[in-house]
């Protein structure tokens, strides 16, 4: 499942001139650390809510995202992905599925800093040593949420957490045959910072998760035999 009114137009202005000064610098800042071409390694866990305030945690998954000059690789729980410049995995052990690409651009939380740009107010406060960071957004934005906020260190501009409050309803029904819609709110926290990576080489390598085999008909290997092989490099 784990898989985020402008009604009054001086806080509507209040809000982005304080982000223009202030937010998109403290973004650029907390970025740097997550470049493409920096190492490191930082712990993840992943909540998610039933209910916007709820407190009604749901699930709950740990993992880590590591970078260096041989690759991007993430885990969340019993998924993968890895990322080189000459391909991109995503291993799904739980449904025994590898998913095999041509090579995307790795980005941390890339998808959540695109949103960013269409929120209708951006609001930065700072309380004691973080920057907190609110961005809300309006239904005519037809964006997937409805409030994103972000907290980040102050000192080394790390990024601590992200909250993602989901304007869309989701069944949480257990149960085929009944549904349980509500919003959801999906926590990400973030800790250990550092710029050492437990990946080695063999990690990147394509010919430890798939082989060719003499009919040239690719073929799951190593910790990934036997799983179903997705080739989307074509499509």
């Amino acid at each position: 499942m784990l898989k985020l009114i402008f009604t009054n137009s001086i806080l509507f202005f209040i809000g982005f001139s304080l982000g223009a000064v202030e937010i998109p610098d403290v973004l650029k800042k907390m970025n740097a650390n997550y470049a493409a071409g920096e190492t490191y390694h930082v712990d993840a866990q992943y909540r998610l809510y039933k209910g916007h305030n709820s407190g009604n945690l749901v699930e709950q998954y740990n993992g880590f995202t590591e970078n260096s000059k041989s690759g991007f690789y993430q885990k969340i729980d019993q998924s993968e992905k890895i990322i080189t410049t000459d391909f991109f995995l995503h291993i799904n052990h739980s449904e025994r599925v590898l998913v095999y690409g041509l090579p995307i651009k790795p980005e941390f939380n890339g998808g959540i800093q695109d949103a960013l740009k269409y929120c209708t107010t951006s609001n930065i406060v700072t309380k004691g040593d973080n920057y907190i960071l609110t961005f809300t957004y309006s239904k005519v934005t037809n964006s997937e949420f409805s409030k994103v906020k972000m907290i980040i260190s102050k000192d080394k501009y790390l990024l601590k957490s992200i909250d993602l409050y989901y304007a869309t309803l989701t069944d949480f029904s257990k149960e085929f045959s009944q549904t349980d819609y509500a919003q959801s709110h999906v926590r990400m926290s973030f800790s250990n910072y550092n710029n050492s990576v437990k990946k080695g080489n063999s990690t990147f390598n394509l010919e430890n998760y798939i082989k060719k085999q003499e009919n040239n008909i690719l073929k799951t290997t190593g910790k990934c035999s036997g799983y179903e092989l997705v080739d989307i490099r074509t499509n």
